[in-house]
């Protein structure tokens, strides 16, 4: 029940005073804050405004990450995060570009400042602030990509992104923190009934993004904690109706440098990597049913015994 949507999607096609402007927008929540599937709390997932005219986009509110766009086929409610998949939700002000190449293929340009702490809401100093707050500036994010290549088959782009903590008392003598990543995304159309989609990406202290296994910093050492992943996947599309997908996803901190006070998640984690099969079922007029398996299997520092876990999904989706 607390993983159950409700949304409503915005469409204007015009404008008072902003002649040849379109209005698209989207507010969806959930009930995943609540304490028990009888006491759900509604959560906030999308409140966001985007206005385009041409190839210019304004978009305004809280959504998707700019960086890290693709999302896999399975795990619908936490996206494998800290397994390989990277990105999140959260308040952001975005502007893009849109520029088509002599009818070829679409030049994508896009960068946004979005709120920081916005996942981790890290107060190592224990003001009562989130340390990327007390930085005094927004996370930066931006993403050059490609889209319709070959008769659009291909779609992909490379992104990055900063972000900075402070705090005022030192952690093992440091005061400040610095968050970057870099990536890449591909969604190929093989043939008309295969495609492939993936991410991978390189980075430090990516929590506030869902890398590192949710490991930023080393506060032994003061060290932001360096990991790099991805995740790929295979889609086939049999008939109108069944498409399966299948696939692989990774995310591996650099062991030497994890906290080993560290006690969440049972203790420093230096591997989390997952195989899963998708299934989804389109029975048309906005009716879609999933049927998902997921092994996941983390590797601990300090001599702990692997940990593994065997997930199977069922869900349905109506769409009007």
């Amino acid at each position: 029940m607390r993983l159950t949507r409700l949304g409503i999607d915005i469409e204007r096609d015009s404008i008072p005073y902003w002649e040849g402007a379109e209005l698209t927008g989207r507010i969806e929540i959930d009930f995943h804050n609540g304490g028990s599937e009888s006491r759900e709390a509604v959560r906030m997932r999308h409140a966001w405004l985007k206005i385009r005219d041409g190839g210019f986009s304004l978009l305004g509110g809280q959504t998707w990450d700019l960086v890290s766009p693709l999302r896999p086929s399975v795990h619908a409610d936490a996206l494998l995060w800290n397994t390989g998949n990277t990105g999140d939700r959260r308040p952001q002000i975005r502007i893009g570009y849109d520029l088509d190449v002599e009818e070829t293929f679409t030049l994508n340009f896009a960068g946004a400042i979005a709120r920081q702490g916005a996942i981790n809401n890290r107060d190592l100093d224990g003001d009562g602030t989130a340390d990327g707050i007390d930085s005094g500036i927004p996370m930066l994010q931006a993403r050059v990509g490609v889209a319709d290549v070959l008769d659009g088959a291909v779609t992909a782009g490379v992104w990055a992104h900063y972000a900075r903590e402070d705090v005022d008392s030192g952690v093992a003598g440091e005061t400040r923190f610095s968050s970057h990543s870099y990536g890449a995304d591909l969604l190929v159309r093989v043939t008309d009934a295969i495609s492939f989609a993936g991410e991978v990406w390189t980075g430090e202290n990516l929590d506030d993004i869902r890398g590192g296994i949710g490991q930023g910093i080393n506060t032994t050492t003061g060290e932001e904690i360096e990991s790099q992943g991805g995740w790929a996947e295979v889609r086939y599309q049999i008939n109108e109706w069944y498409r399966p997908a299948v696939g692989f996803a990774i995310d591996d901190p650099e062991d030497d440098q994890l906290d080993p006070a560290s006690t969440a998640g049972g203790g420093p984690r230096e591997k989390n990597h997952a195989i899963y099969l998708s299934n989804r079922f389109d029975f048309g007029g906005g009716l879609k049913l999933g049927v998902e398996y997921i092994r996941w299997e983390t590797e601990y520092a300090g001599g702990l015994d692997d940990g593994d876990a065997n997930r199977i999904d069922v869900w349905m989706s109506f769409a009007f």
